[in-house]
């Protein structure tokens, strides 16, 4: 049997023993010489998640699929840590008539009982891994109401992140404060989009400007000094972009011309000031 050899760690296991991309190798190898089974090659994801399934190394074994038998990892973990990615791996493997082992719970799909071990033990995997994210998250919302500083976020066009704190971005600042003005005299988000794009104005990333992107500038509270994680609204420490006036207005704005603005920055700015 001709096996594809795939290793996986993610940035933080690559700090801890035990978890070493070359280790898996070494056991992966080693198996497939007491199996005597050919290896068609080594498939190696280091500093990546196996929540999602945009791993490079992943996706170039599953466009070799034509050329091997079967996938061989150490742990289960290692291919998924996502139990519909999972299952949706495992059917294009049944589809294409190939095979799935992993060595240390020494299961494989050769066998009834070993295809029903895989999906109880990859339940389990996704619970760990979404229990993780529970607690992560719960950690930021306590943060978040406790006004801790920011949670850890990419900075939006007019501010950039220094020593662990926003600062202004005065180029950009002049194109958010465009915008806004753009918005109060009258003009709809697609027309300032195709304004934006059309004057070659750049975004953060040197990109394109969408709807989505100019909806959300208009509607992002940080602009007049304050900070947003989730539904917790709380006063920053980094300097304003945008008057509380010109914002409130352009809320109301929004609201009358039939948008959404989000409950909480109705309570705590539309309302609460």
């Amino acid at each position: 049997m001709k096996v594809a050899i795939y290793t996986r760690v993610s940035t933080k296991e690559q700090k801890l023993k035990g978890f070493s991309l070359q280790e898996q190798k070494d056991k992966l190898l080693m198996y497939c010489e007491l199996k005597d089974y050919e290896v068609f090659k080594t498939y190696t994801d280091g500093g990546y998640s196996g929540r999602n399934t945009n791993r490079t190394a992943y996706k170039k074994m599953c466009e070799d699929i034509k050329n091997w038998d079967c996938i061989l990892v150490k742990k289960m973990d290692r291919i998924h840590r996502n139990r519909l990615n999972f299952i949706k791996m495992m059917n294009i493997l049944k589809k294409q008539g190939k095979e799935f082992i992993s060595i240390t719970e020494n299961l494989d799909t050769t066998s009834a009982m070993g295809r029903f071990f895989i999906h109880m033990l990859q339940n389990i995997a996704t619970l760990e891994s979404e229990q993780i994210g529970e607690r992560v998250y719960d950690g930021k919302l306590q943060k978040a109401k406790e006004n801790k500083g920011l949670n850890g976020f990419t900075p939006p066009l007019g501010y950039d992140y220094k020593n662990k704190k926003l600062v202004i971005n005065q180029k950009e600042k002049e194109i958010v404060q465009y915008i806004y003005n753009l918005y109060l005299q009258g003009n709809g988000v697609s027309k300032i989009q195709n304004e934006l794009n059309a004057k070659k104005i750049p975004t953060k990333n040197e990109g394109r400007y969408s709807a989505t992107m100019v909806s959300y500038i208009l509607k992002n509270p940080l602009y007049i000094g304050y900070v947003k994680w989730d539904k917790v609204i709380n006063k920053g420490e980094h300097q304003q972009i945008i008057k509380q006036h010109d914002f409130k207005a352009v809320q109301k704005k929004i609201i009358k011309n039939g948008g959404v603005v989000e409950d909480s920055i109705r309570d705590v700015i539309l309302d609460g000031d």
